[in-house]
């Protein structure tokens, strides 16, 4: 049984952090890279578009990231360009220094002017999505083959907290290794987070479909991750 198959909320508790686990990955099959990048860049498209509902326009340089990584998979396959690892370089460079603080990761007099471009005057509000934006960027450019990591990162820092804050009222998810377990399996066993999950499961089924790419890219401009 394919992922995107399986009832996620008629499993235990226990079913469900394994679920989650591996969720995500295609397996060893010729397509698994393009379809495990496509898979995870449905998804964070769904997120992009609730944040434009809550915080507004995205910075440029996410509205441009999006726009290339686009671009690389719309034929189906990954094409990787000199020009678009150049940009993933400076990208993974400038929002590191953007999102860390740390300048030292400006190598180059490529990445100074990237920085000052794009990031000298950007909304830190939008670190913690730029940060995971910039995993995915390296990961689809540099084909790491870990897209899927950046699934379990989107449910364990921005999925389950939002359901802990908003559906369950916690008022702090810190706490000792137990205490957090505990809340995350409370937040996993609601009808809103189940939800969520039916959503990447349709992203998972979309991205193994072969739907031509411009075609789902055009779909995906008004899906949303919280809500359909």
């Amino acid at each position: 049984m394919k992922d995107y198959e399986v009832d996620f909320a008629a499993l235990s508790p226990a079913e469900k952090k394994s679920f989650l686990s591996n969720f995500g990955v295609v397996g060893f099959t010729p397509d698994a890279e393009f379809q495990e990048g496509l898979f995870a860049l449905l998804s964070h498209t769904r997120l992009l578009n609730d944040l434009k509902g809550s915080d507004g326009e995205p910075p440029e340089i996410v509205q441009i990231a999006f726009e290339k990584l686009w671009e690389c998979l719309e034929t189906g396959e990954m094409v990787i360009t000199p020009d678009l690892e150049a940009f993933q370089e400076c990208f993974e460079h400038a929002a590191g220094a953007f999102v860390h603080g740390d300048f030292g990761m400006l190598e180059s007099d490529e990445d100074d002017a990237f920085y000052a471009q794009y990031f000298e005057n950007c909304d830190h509000g939008w670190e913690g999505f730029i940060d995971g934006l910039g995993h995915l960027c390296f990961d689809i450019v540099g084909r790491t083959g870990c897209a899927p990591e950046r699934i379990a990162e989107l449910i364990e820092w921005t999925v389950e907290p939002d359901i802990g804050h908003r559906i369950l009222g916690l008022k702090s998810l810190t706490g000792t290794t137990s205490q957090q377990e505990a809340w995350a399996s409370e937040a996993r066993e609601t009808p809103e987070f189940c939800a969520v999950i039916a959503r990447l499961q349709e992203d998972m089924k979309a991205a193994a479909s072969g739907a031509p790419v411009p075609e789902l890219r055009e779909r995906y401009q008004t899906r949303y991750l919280f809500s359909d």
